[in-house]
């Protein structure tokens, strides 16, 4: 039996694969950046949802009070 057995370090990943997903991730959310800003259009014609409050602050206050 005449193996050679290697006295070198075991060699690790490759920088440049770390930087893999990281750029995977970078493409991915300017994609939907983009596709979200050409899609969302402001001001909204009607509010999602019609509070019977006058302001924002009569909305905590009656949060507070009921509580």
């Amino acid at each position: 039996m005449s193996e050679r057995l290697s006295l070198k370090e075991p060699r690790g990943a490759n920088p440049a694969w770390l930087a893999v997903p990281l750029v995977v991730w970078a493409l991915i959310t300017l994609t939907v950046g983009l596709l979200a800003r050409q899609t969302v259009r402001e001001p909204y014609a009607t509010p999602f949802f019609h509070p019977f409050f006058a302001d924002t602050l009569r909305m905590k206050a009656w949060l507070v009070a009921s509580r």
